[in-house]
């Protein structure tokens, strides 16, 4: 399994980063925090994160 960073989707979904990171800390998008850093589950990514690029990306 290949986890994905809020940089690497934030870049690729045209939102900030700053919403990624902040969806992780909801919960609204699933993730986890390991060693400071958020890493997002990839299987759980596609739907969570075309709601999120529908709610505050530009697409």
């Amino acid at each position: 399994m290949n986890y994905r960073t809020p940089k690497e989707l934030a870049y690729e979904y045209d939102v900030s980063e700053t919403t990624v990171i902040r969806r992780c800390q909801s919960g609204y998008l699933p993730s986890y925090k390991v060693g400071g850093c958020w890493r997002i589950d990839p299987e759980a990514e596609s739907e969570t994160v075309q709601k999120l690029r529908g709610r505050f990306g530009k697409g």
